[in-house]
């Protein structure tokens, strides 16, 4: 019996419906699914999120709900790359006016952490809210996710307030650690720091929100250690969009496509 296996760090809340997307395309055709969190499993893997068939990797990314689509890749038939389409209410905001607003910055915490799931999983999240059916095991991946990180580091995101509502995030791991997210730095892991995440509400796109959280990272990062700043910024679309980071004096290190690897020098 052919063999599916997914393997994970607890990063992303869509993982959770990704996950029941390929165990539903497995059922379909009669094969073996078997999933290992990385967190917890004592493995060799080096991915946020891989999948495989009787040992071959499949391209299947986080966001893939499409179960045909899904049995097709599982089959091994070449078809490109489709992540799960933003809900109807994606792009449906009226963007503010360019004005000076007051934003408070807090560094993640386990006191506040609740506010960067709930930015992660609500309606406001580029592809809409979580599915209400994997709420409560999405809510719990993250929160494990970031309890992990707190522990390892006391550094790795900040959470961006107006008038106490959160309205942004940003969430970071030190190089050496996003090597085993299979991220390879351009520079010395050692003195590299790894952007995973960086999302705004969008009713407040356009407050230049996001920009402030990326330069609270960069200014309170320890210069004794840190040197460098990476991302892996998108050409299109609204996922770290390239001309954002190159708003913030970020630089272009690698263009792999549709996606650039840039740097922010110290």
């Amino acid at each position: 019996m052919h063999r599916v296996c997914v393997y994970y760090y607890p990063q992303c809340p869509w993982i959770v419906p990704t996950i029941d997307s390929i165990f539903r395309a497995a059922r379909k055709l009669g094969y073996e699914c078997y999933t290992y969190n990385l967190l917890s499993e004592r493995l060799n893997e080096k991915a946020l999120f891989k999948v495989y068939v009787d040992g071959n990797v499949v391209s299947i990314g986080i966001g893939m709900m499409d179960v045909d689509d899904i049995v097709n890749r599982l089959l091994g038939v070449n078809v490109s790359f489709r992540e799960q389409e933003p809900s109807e209410t994606a792009f449906s905001y009226t963007p503010k006016k360019q004005i000076t607003v007051k934003v408070d910055i807090s560094p993640l915490t386990s006191d506040n952490m609740d506010d960067e799931i709930a930015l992660c999983i609500g309606e406001d999240f580029l592809y809409g809210a979580i599915p209400q059916r994997f709420m409560k095991k999405a809510v719990e991946m993250k929160k494990r996710w970031l309890q992990h990180i707190l522990s390892k580091f006391k550094a790795c995101g900040y959470i961006a307030y107006l008038k106490k509502e959160p309205v942004g995030f940003v969430e970071f791991v030190p190089g050496d650690f996003a090597g085993k997210l299979g991220v390879e730095t351009d520079h010395s892991a050692k003195q590299t720091a790894v952007i995973l995440c960086l999302s705004v509400k969008k009713a407040y796109w356009g407050l230049k929100i996001g920009s402030e959280l990326l330069q609270r990272l960069i200014k309170d990062l320890p210069r004794t250690r840190y040197r460098f700043v990476e991302v892996t910024a998108c050409k299109s679309g609204v996922w770290h969009p390239l001309e954002f980071y190159l708003k913030n004096n970020f630089k272009i290190v690698k263009d792999l496509g549709n996606n650039v690897k840039m740097t922010y020098y110290y």
